[in-house]
């Protein structure tokens, strides 16, 4: 895999001339960065293109842009961390990507949060992971991958022990994904920190029974794992009494846990008074 200043020559012509082959705008943002590192000749630790920057406010990066920066990365090893957090890339962003990802050397983290993302890419990305030993850092929040994008990710956690921050806040997920996350996270020990807030929010929809069901699977999951350190429950919709009990009992075995959000629960205080006994 190449790297080096002599890579980032290489990564640059490529990018441009593939901007001009499909009629894109060249980021400047990408072209300071890289010509920076090449003055350097150092590669650089981060490629920060977040929609919030002031060149993408108003023309965020779409499948077709990704693709013109993503696709010179084919076989070399550039930077640390990738943030594409705030902009407009969908599945066929998602899947460019992970034909990237399957063999990069170098990513370690990954920020997709806030993008068009379902569980089409999340299941791309997903299966890319599986094979990629690098990413510890992956951030999939507020992109509504639904219960399928959901388990695909939980499905790559069985064989994938290298990823440590997982966030999926507001990704859609209901009880399938959430119960299949506590079911792998009783045996994977390697995620320090985990974001499932927000989801489950149409638990209208959903049956009392199944709410406690997955309130049931996370209380084993923290008998048991002795990882995550820090962990966002907040706006799952907990709302019976001998859920909380339960959640207190099971906060009481686990030493590890430092951080627990549960915020927006009405019933949060009783949690935690029952967990500090």
């Amino acid at each position: 895999m190449a790297s080096g200043p002599m890579a980032l020559v290489d990564f640059l012509d490529k990018y441009v001339n593939m901007c001009e082959k499909k009629r894109v705008p060249v980021l400047s943002t990408v072209k300071k960065t890289l010509e920076q590192a090449i003055d350097s000749g150092e590669l650089p630790d981060m490629l920060k293109l977040c929609g919030t920057i002031p060149e993408l406010k108003f023309r965020r990066i779409d499948d077709d842009t990704l693709e013109s920066i993503i696709q010179p990365m084919a076989g070399m090893s550039l930077v640390r961390q990738l943030d594409l957090s705030y902009n407009e890339i969908g599945n066929k962003g998602a899947h460019i990507l992970a034909k990237i990802l399957k063999d990069d050397q170098s990513i370690e983290v990954l920020i997709l949060r806030s993008n068009s993302i379902t569980a089409d890419g999340a299941v791309a990305i997903s299966k890319a992971l599986t094979y990629n030993e690098h990413i510890t850092y992956l951030d999939f929040s507020d992109n509504v991958i639904g219960d399928e994008g959901g388990m695909a990710i939980a499905s790559m956690l069985q064989v994938n022990n290298n990823i440590t921050h997982l966030s999926l806040s507001n990704c859609g997920l209901a009880a399938t994904a959430l119960i299949g996350f506590a079911t792998v996270l009783q045996s994977n020990n390697s995620v320090l920190q985990l974001d499932i807030s927000n989801n489950m929010l149409s638990t209208g929809n959903l049956s009392q029974t199944l709410v406690n069901d997955v309130m049931t699977h996370f209380a084993r999951t923290m008998q048991l794992n002795y990882g995550i350190k820090d962990l966002n429950f907040s706006k799952l919709g907990i709302t019976d009494w001998s859920m909380c009990d339960l959640l207190a009992n099971a906060l009481q075995t686990n030493k590890n846990i430092e951080t627990l959000n549960l915020s927006r629960h009405v019933l949060a205080v009783r949690i935690v008074k029952c967990w500090l006994g």
